[in-house]
């Protein structure tokens, strides 16, 4: 029968704790100047296509900017999609993870049932032969 320790339960824990944070593998305050970064440039490209229109200008000076802006937005998709991926994998492994764990709690406690049961039973007889004698 195997015994679990109550600090190895917290161990596990910090473990896990640890990991999560290094899940989305860029840390917040990066991850928010990425997003500022490619707010700005669909803004600017947006308003440079916006803009560019207007008589006196080359076509082509709008059409690309709106381009770049779909670029970037689609880049932005993907990284937000990558992330979405990476962390639920993450959820699903510390799930899996957990669940064996508490599978492995419930057979020691089937385990430990059977033998308190056992007990019980041979202290009963042990109790009913003292009554007989």
């Amino acid at each position: 029968m195997k015994h679990f320790p109550e600090n190895e339960i917290d161990e596990q824990l910090e473990i896990f704790g640890s990991m999560a944070d290094k899940v989305g593998g860029v840390s917040p305050r990066k991850q928010s100047r990425i997003n500022m970064l490619i707010f700005g440039g669909v803004v600017v490209a947006f308003t440079v296509g916006l803009f560019g229109t207007m008589p006196g200008n080359h076509e082509w000076i709008s059409k690309v900017a709106i381009e770049v802006a779909v670029l970037l937005i689609s880049i932005k998709l993907g990284f937000y999609l990558h992330n979405s991926v990476k962390f639920n994998h993450y959820s699903f492994w510390m799930f899996a993870a957990f669940e064996n764990r508490l599978l492995d709690i419930l057979k020691e406690v089937r385990e430990q049932k059977k033998l308190l049961t056992e007990l019980q039973n041979k202290t009963d007889g042990d109790n009913e032969t003292d009554d007989q004698s």
